[in-house]
Parts: C-alpha cells; sequence; structure tokens
C-alpha cells in the first residue's frame, strides 16, 4: 500500500495586540465613516490601499489596526485584490466611539471568522454613521 503522509492541519493562536493597536483601529473606522461611505458617484468601502494611502500611517501600523477590525468584526469584505473592506452592518463597529476599560479590552482577544461580500448603507446605517460622525468632531476639539 502506498500511503502518503498528510500533515496535520496547523491552528493559529488568536492575535494578540498593543493596547496601542485599538487606537489606531478606532482612527480606520472614523476614517471610513468620513470617507467611505457610500455617495452620489461613489460606491461604499474602501480597498486595502485606498484605505492605507488615507490613513498616514506606517504600513506595519495600519496592518495591525485592520487586523483589529477586522478580529473584532469592525469590517467586513475585503481579503483579496480590488475587494473593498466596509463598515460591518450590524454596527458592531461603534464600539470604536464607546471608551471601554483599558483591562476589558486588553483582556479580550478574539478571532473572527472570515466574512465574504459586504452591503451597502441603508437609512438607519447613515443615521449611526451621522452619530460617530458628531462624536469624532467632539473628539478632535
Amino acid at each position: 500500500m502506498n500511503q502518503e503522509k498528510v500533515p496535520a492541519p496547523q491552528v493559529t493562536a488568536p492575535r494578540r495586540y498593543e493596547p496601542v493597536s485599538q487606537d489606531h483601529a478606532n482612527e480606520l473606522v472614523g476614517l471610513m465613516v468620513k470617507e467611505f461611505q457610500p455617495g452620489a458617484f461613489r460606491l461604499g468601502g474602501a480597498t486595502w490601499a485606498e484605505l492605507m494611502r488615507k490613513s498616514g500611517m506606517k504600513e506595519s501600523t495600519y496592518q495591525r489596526a485592520l487586523d483589529w477590525c477586522i478580529d473584532h468584526e469592525w469590517f467586513v469584505g475585503g481579503g483579496g485584490r480590488n475587494l473593498k473592506y466596509d463598515l460591518n452592518p450590524d454596527g458592531k463597529w461603534q464600539e470604536a466611539f464607546r471608551s471601554p476599560s483599558p483591562d476589558a479590552e486588553a483582556a479580550e482577544v478574539k478571532k473572527s471568522p472570515s466574512v465574504e461580500g459586504s452591503r451597502g448603507l441603508d437609512e438607519g446605517d447613515l443615521a449611526l454613521i451621522s452619530e460617530a460622525l458628531q462624536h469624532i468632531d467632539q473628539k478632535k476639539r
């Protein structure tokens, strides 16, 4: 009998983040809310490169922040050439505008399942975005 050895599936540990990664992730959510939502002449969402350019972050910092957003299910979609990331329609991204205790966030380590595709925003989502923009503007003052 000629049996080939099949390698065991590799199990990856959940990613661990530095506390500053959440701050950068919050910035990415704010940027997505302000710059990459559907408009009269634009579809919603942003590719990896578009979001990277607009963020002004170094690539490694940006990637850690994006990983945070994906792992915490703030962004959906993306993951391939010309595929766009978008805010999660279930509103989990609003966590970026709340101030949780640092200990609770440091203890939480989560690996999200892959999510394929995304949808546009409806009127209820637009009201949430408006609220988020007001919150971001208040933080800048």
